[in-house]
């Protein structure tokens, strides 16, 4: 219900200056955001004033103070923050060579040493040189000298105020920087993260059908075709809010090009899109934004530590929607979409403890072909069935095992009327009741990780109660590849100047999931190095419905063997 503004009654000198007193204090709590962020950091802005602000709402759980507090506790270990430190190169390592290339000046060769240092300074992911017999002084994106028999001779970067000592953040470092920034800014009372308010809810769901569109952008410039979409083919879009977390490049930015053993990175001359601007001033967006159906998390490239955290990041723009549809930022929609999902989930056996879910089919919302609205039953999409035990690559090639999965084909061409069991959940699409949130809340200590999200959703979700099915007709679809757009693990080597930070930082926060799922190797506590990595599981692990046992049981897992035969069940 909106208010009108009264005018003020007359007040006494004294109780003015409290006013006023109090007025700053407020303006502080609310800018606090705005004056630790750089300039590429805009807080959380809702468009328009329908949909409901952060800084409107003083239990909302403050997600921009908390990534401002992550920014800063990891400013350290990025590359520019590095370089603005002295930097020296060697001692000398006779018989060894720096691995890798930096990523926008690639292996530059130089004819004298003192060259080659000063542009390894001034290059993003220069670590070191490299020198073969007789030759140039070559730039390198790596620090760990390696053996090598033609006589190569490297030039480590090292800190010049300790000797020996690597500049190179290590996945450690960095993990146990971010686990306790964020644990620090839960519990802090002024941000709402902790006790009855620790997921900034208002309350249960309302009953009314509106849906929360979780959008995570990662530098992605499909993201304001699907915000457009997603709008303007609902068939009751004053029902739909859309809650965007963006991490674009404004500056200094870089892209991508080919892929595989083509694959390159260089330099970008623009700055990213922006997901809702343009969006937002369109006369066809213009309604919604200024309805509040629009909702915007804007963080900078550097400030992307994976999907999960994103989606966690994501879930606090919730409003209080009766349900909660999570979609990556390069999808599209069908006609009707929002009426056909909703009337899905309640035709499901177990509703409202059920979730829909699928990799969907694939489709681009910057396409102009139209997608009709489903009038009749069409053949069964495909389920997620299966899974594949595989290894996170490190330098060794033994790394620690995660698992993947993967969507069953199309085996049934009959159609069919409900969504049918499944056994896992995409990350890309799902929708659900929201009362998932206060059950189940996403976890924020899985920084970094990329294969290994989808498992810890299925399991959370099942043992919460939550019965997971495929859907009975396609209306999401998923733009795969985008080889064009530069990839989170890309920029994890350009934030912090390391070709091989990536790699061990998926081992490293892969051991939560491990512990998790109970893999043999990481399901005690004392199994895991460091213990951090089990930051308040207590809060974040298995749901209290179901055992994770009888989860291993229901899918067919087998975590000693690394094997999982397809349940008979799923999909039919």
């Amino acid at each position: 219900m909106t208010r009108r503004r009264r005018r003020p009654p007359l007040l006494s000198l004294a109780a003015a200056l409290a006013a006023l007193l109090l007025t700053l204090a407020l303006l502080s709590t609310r800018l606090r955001v705005s004056a630790d962020a750089p300039p590429a950091l805009r807080a959380l802005e809702p468009r328009g004033g329908g949909g409901g602000s952060v800084t409107h709402r003083a239990r909302l759980a403050d997600v921009a103070a908390l990534s401002a507090r992550v920014r800063r506790a990891l400013a350290p270990f990025r590359a520019r923050s590095r370089r603005r430190a002295p930097v020296c190169y060697g001692p000398a390592v006779n018989h060894s060579f720096l691995a890798g290339c930096p990523p926008l000046a690639g292996c530059a060769a130089f004819g004298s040493r003192a060259d080659a240092e000063a542009a390894c300074r001034r290059t993003a992911g220069c670590e070191g040189l490299t020198r073969r017999p007789g030759g140039p002084f070559e730039l390198r994106a790596t620090s760990s000298p390696q053996p090598s028999p033609s006589g190569e001779v490297s030039f480590p970067a090292r800190s010049c105020d300790a000797e020996g000592q690597p500049r190179l953040p290590t996945a450690r470092a960095l993990v146990g920087a971010f686990h306790e920034a964020v644990a620090g800014a839960m519990a802090e009372p002024s941000l709402h993260f902790r006790g009855g308010e620790a997921l900034g809810r208002d309350g249960p769901p309302r009953d009314d059908d509106s849906i929360f569109v979780a959008v995570s952008a990662y530098r992605d410039s499909t993201c304001p075709h699907t915000v457009r979409r997603a709008l303007a083919r609902a068939d009751l879009p004053a029902r739909v809010r859309v809650g965007v977390v963006q991490h674009r490049c404004e500056s200094e930015c870089a892209r991508a090009t080919g892929w595989a053993a083509t694959r390159a990175i260089v330099p970008q001359a623009y700055a990213d899109e922006d997901c809702i601007d343009s969006f937002c001033e369109s006369p066809e967006g213009r309604v919604h934004c200024a309805a509040g159906r629009v909702e915007i998390l804007r963080l900078s490239e550097e400030e992307s530590f994976g999907p999960y955290f994103s989606r966690f990041l994501g879930s606090h723009l919730w409003r209080g929607e009766t349900f909660y549809l999570q979609i990556d930022a390069h999808s599209d929609f069908r006609q009707g979409w929002d009426t056909t999902l909703v009337a899905m989930i309640k035709s499901t056996r177990t509703y409202p403890f059920s979730l829909i879910s699928n990799y969907p089919p694939s489709g681009t919302p910057a396409s102009k072909t139209e997608w009709a609205r489903a009038t009749a039953p069409e053949p069964a999409p495909p389920s997620l069935c299966a899974c594949t035990f595989e290894r996170v690559p490190d330098a060794t090639g033994y790394g620690r095992y995660t698992i993947r999965l993967e969507q069953q084909p199309n085996l049934h061409t009959a159609t069919v009327n409900s969504p049918r069991p499944s056994a896992f959940v995409a990350a890309g699409f799902f929708f659900t009741h929201a009362s998932f949130l206060s059950v189940i809340p996403f976890d924020p200590f899985m920084p970094f990780l990329f294969m290994g999200e989808e498992i810890a959703l299925s399991l959370r979700f099942w043992t919460a109660g939550f019965d997971i099915y495929s859907p009975s007709v396609s209306v999401i679809s998923h733009e795969y590849g985008r080889h064009h757009s530069i990839k989170f693990w890309e920029s994890v080597q350009l934030t912090y100047g390391s070709a091989t930070l990536y790699n061990d930082l998926q081992n490293l926060t892969i051991q939560r999931v491990q512990h998790l799922v109970g893999f043999s190797e990481a399901a005690r506590p004392e199994q895991v190095e460091p213990a951090i990595l089990l930051t308040q599981m207590q809060d974040f692990g298995p749901g209290r419905k179901r055992s994770r046992d009888a989860f291993i049981a229901h899918t067919r897992l087998d975590v000693v063997r690394r094997v999982q035969q397809v349940p008979g069940w799923c999909g039919k």
